[in-house]
């Protein structure tokens, strides 16, 4: 029988020069109140760390709301995105012209940050593992997460009477591109 061996080395890098592509969908997005973000701000921890942990939890949780699969809808998070002028968080349908999936996530809001929040709450890693907040399609390989500050977000989104009146936070669906047909 030969043997074989597995080299855990690259063997070549190339640079791709691959065109842009674009995704016309749907999407719904969470605005993070003030207070919250100036709070987790104060926080130690990754504040974007934070966010894009919150963002995976969400994405892992939607279908137990959705009847749908994890990779039928797709992603991102910011620290200052420029049309919401605040932090955000963003899912979308991962098919050209939707599915009607962030329709639904829009409309069961409420539900799925409950269990975002207890998927959190009752992992019981501390740092993060692929049951809670890790991603097979995390574009950073996961390594920058964090779920403390994770928990403390997706807490005030959840519950939002942890927040006052004036604070809370706006969910939204729209297109996520204006050339939608």
């Amino acid at each position: 029988m030969p043997s074989t061996i597995i080299r855990e080395e690259p063997t070549g890098v190339q640079s791709l020069d691959l065109p842009e592509t674009t995704l016309s969908t749907r999407a719904l997005y969470l605005t993070l109140p003030p207070g919250l973000e100036g709070l987790m701000q104060t926080m130690s921890g990754s504040f974007e760390g934070g966010l894009d942990a919150a963002q995976h939890a969400l994405v892992a949780t939607f279908p137990l709301v959705i009847l749908c699969d994890r990779r039928d809808v797709g992603s991102a998070s910011t620290t200052d995105h420029p049309q919401t002028e605040t932090s955000a968080l963003f899912i979308y349908n991962g098919y050209r012209g939707g599915l009607g999936l962030a329709r639904n996530g829009y409309d069961y809001i409420e539900e799925l940050l409950q269990h975002t929040w207890e998927l959190l709450a009752d992992c019981g890693c501390s740092d993060g593992c692929p049951a809670c907040i890790q991603s097979p399609h995390c574009g950073r390989a996961n390594e920058h997460l964090d779920k403390r500050l994770a928990v403390t977000l997706t807490m005030a989104l959840a519950d939002p009477n942890r927040q006052s009146d004036s604070s809370t936070s706006k969910s939204n669906f729209t297109p996520a591109s204006k050339d939608e047909t």
